[in-house]
């Protein structure tokens, strides 16, 4: 077969609208840049992690691989009909967390549901009351078991001195001493204020302490019924937590005022232990305030129809 030429003659790039110079197209600095940015998603998508082959090049091929697979291995799924299927109250994922944490009633005396947790891919357990054969189940069944310090006992979360400030506690304390009272026990309250410092930098820690072990992920939360107690527990983690995707904020207003101390009371040093950004500090107590602004009108609007 015979293949004639094409000659330029025979090829017409002419445009009604702007003179044509015979030029087919011009190699400029913006063409360039997208042919090179072609070629760095090639390189990486073909080739990834390309820096540790240069980093770490002591490393033998199996440490290397290992490494790589590390890296590159997906999000850790949580089988959730197995969860919610185990006999337990209240069983549902924790807001926030993709299906990857729970919250229901105590497992301390259900070995086989701890099991189960365990094959679903739940790695934790937190328990809020302090069961006795808790931690022994648990351990039984290849479970991390947890028992936070901070809001541990009968008297509630609420009750911690990380929600209150040196001069609140010194009111709930000496608020029925008289004048004279108060003159003839000074010795006596100024060691309670020294106390009381102590005291409140003590439940913050556990409160970092806790928060921290949110962080974890991956666990099994609860009370007795999965309900009041854990509900202040998960309400806490959403307002401080930054690994947390944050919700609609909501909460009692007695709840949300001793939050906003709580916010006071915390130093740089226990923001950063919990990897708060300077954009997320700033917006705890805006999402604490537009709660508080939420029930106000909330409260606003039911005057109207009494």
């Amino acid at each position: 077969m015979k293949i004639q030429p094409i000659y330029s003659a025979r090829i017409a790039f002419k445009s009604r609208d702007y003179e044509d110079d015979g030029v087919l197209g011009y190699d400029d600095k913006q063409s360039q840049d997208v042919r090179q940015a072609i070629r760095d998603w090639q390189e990486v998508y073909y080739t990834p992690y390309q820096s540790l082959y240069k980093k770490e090049c002591n490393l033998s091929e199996y440490q290397m691989n290992q490494l790589l697979g590390s890296l590159m291995k997906g999000p850790k799924v949580v089988d959730y009909s197995k969860v919610t299927g185990i006999p337990a109250y209240h069983v549902k994922p924790v807001e926030g967390t993709d299906e990857t944490c729970y919250r229901g009633s105590t497992l301390a005396n259900t070995p086989e549901a701890l099991k189960t947790l365990k094959s679903a891919g739940i790695e934790r357990v937190i328990d809020l009351v302090g069961y006795y054969n808790y931690e022994k189940n648990a351990q039984e069944a290849g479970l991390e078991y947890y028992c936070p310090k901070f809001g541990r006992g009968q008297l509630g979360v609420w009750e911690e001195e990380a929600f209150y400030s040196k001069e609140d506690l010194l009111e709930k304390e000496f608020r029925y001493y008289t004048p004279i009272e108060i003159i003839k026990n000074e010795k006596y309250i100024n060691r309670r204020e020294k106390d009381y410092e102590h005291y409140i930098k003590r439940s913050v820690k556990r409160f970092v302490d806790y928060i921290q072990l949110m962080q974890k992920g991956y666990y099994y939360i609860g009370c007795e019924y999965g309900t009041y107690k854990t509900d202040d527990f998960l309400l806490l983690n959403e307002y401080f937590n930054p690994k947390v995707e944050a919700g609609v904020p909501r909460g009692e207003m007695f709840k949300l005022d001793l939050m906003k101390q709580l916010y006071e009371n915390l130093t740089p040093e226990d923001k950063k232990r919990m990897g708060w950004t300077k954009e997320f500090d700033e917006n705890v107590p805006k999402r604490i305030q537009m709660a508080v602004d939420a029930n106000i009108r909330f409260d606003e609007e039911r005057e109207k129809f009494w």
